[in-house]
């Protein structure tokens, strides 16, 4: 319901701004134009009214534009990797044929899910040897006890006694080897119907990237089915040249924004600096942890890393405090960079602005902003949104 009244109420906005001219139309024609900055037909609105519950829904926040020292960074080009900690590949476990498998690539998956089954003659024949194991226990140690009583009436000679205890002790440590073979099998084993069929469970959450058995097929105890990555959490595996390397250390402040999302940009660490330099392309790798609950990293994807530098470069630094803004502050309009401004009554107003240097998070601002104003940094793309939507209902009148 929240959404229908979110419509509505933008709808109303909308409404009210189209219907302002013609409550005026008799106005006197040498007044002052009150729709003077009112854009022509067919260019975008500068200014978005809405009303302040629209606003709280919305989820639009605002900040200060300030000043501050912005931080030498490093650009570092690199790719988005899966953390092994975080990896899981899908074992057989016992020999067979896969009698069935419900998950490809590209599904997720919950820890503890049925995955395959897996048909295997041999888990029967385990399961005979303990049962077969368990029976001839229990005679042997009958014996045991029956040649115990005749040794006490002298009718049975010491040695059988040992021999008999010796078989049973035998048969006890065979059985117990037979038993951790079938519990080892048992942990992480799903329910199966059939009695030799053994259900492979996932070992962990995530996504299957790789699938590689197939229906019918044999497998052996060792086979991979397929390999499991959680991947809300990854590595971006950035390429540091050595003349950069004594600038990079690990904890540094870091952020990735990947090829495939204009406007998505991740904030991660360095978390680890890699020992060994490519002997081909002369870089070593820095890993940066990278965290995204809504799904959008993929492996492989290529991108770049900004990370901040621990030392400044040759010659001198400047230190004088700059006019930023977080980077969720900025969209594009037009193939223009701009900023939603926020007045005190509620007005959001888009502000043209020139972009200078950058750090993880922030962006200077050359021109186009003044220090103080208030500049909407969460729901910028809501209120792009409702632009959107109220150049086409002026357009349709």
């Amino acid at each position: 319901m929240k959404i229908v009244h979110l419509a509505i109420a933008v709808s109303l906005a909308v409404a009210c701004r189209a219907e302002a001219p013609e409550e005026h139309a008799d106005a006197d024609a040498h007044a002052p134009d009150e729709h003077e900055h009112e854009p022509a037909h067919g260019e975008l609105p500068r200014v978005v009214e809405l009303a302040p519950d629209v606003i709280a829904a919305m989820g639009i926040r605002s900040e200060p534009a300030r000043r501050e020292v912005l931080a030498p960074t490093l650009r570092f080009i690199g790719e988005v990797q899966a953390d092994p900690d975080r990896t899981a590949d899908v074992p057989a476990r016992v020999a067979g044929t896969l009698a069935s498998i419900s998950v490809r690539e590209g599904d997720r998956v919950k820890a503890g899910q049925t995955i395959a089954i897996i048909r295997a003659p041999g888990l029967g024949a385990l399961r005979s040897a303990k049962t077969s194991l368990q029976a001839r226990l229990v005679a042997a140690d009958a014996t045991v006890e029956r040649l115990g009583k005749l040794n006490e009436q002298r009718l049975a000679a010491n040695a059988e006694v040992e021999a008999a205890r010796a078989q049973a002790e035998s048969l006890r440590a065979e059985l117990r080897a037979a038993s951790e073979q079938l519990r080892a099998l048992e942990v992480g084993r799903g329910k199966s119907p059939d009695r030799l069929g053994f259900a492979v469970m996932a070992p962990r959450s995530g996504i299957v990237v790789r699938r590689t058995a197939v229906v019918g097929e044999p497998v052996n105890e060792g086979s991979v089915l397929a390999s499991i990555v959680d991947l809300e959490e990854a590595w971006f595996a950035a390429r540091v040249f050595e003349h950069d390397l004594a600038r990079v250390q690990v904890g540094a402040a870091a952020e990735v924004r990947l090829d495939a999302f204009e406007d998505l940009a991740l904030p991660g660490t360095v978390e680890a600096i890699a020992q060994i330099v490519d002997p081909g392309a002369r870089t070593l790798t820095a890993r940066i942890r990278l965290r995204d609950p809504e799904g959008r990293l993929r492996l492989g994807l290529f991108g770049t890393a900004e990370v901040v530098a621990s030392a400044a470069p040759e010659g001198p630094v400047d230190r004088t405090p700059t006019l930023v803004v977080p980077r969720t502050a900025i969209i594009e309009i037009e193939d223009t960079p701009v900023v939603f401004v926020r007045h005190p009554d509620d007005h959001f107003e888009v502000h043209d602005i020139v972009l200078g240097r950058t750090a993880p998070g922030l962006v200077e601002v050359v021109h186009g902003l003044h220090e103080g104003e208030q500049v909407v940094v969460d729901g910028a793309f809501n209120l792009k949104s409702v632009l959107m939507r109220q150049t086409l209902h002026d357009d349709e009148h």
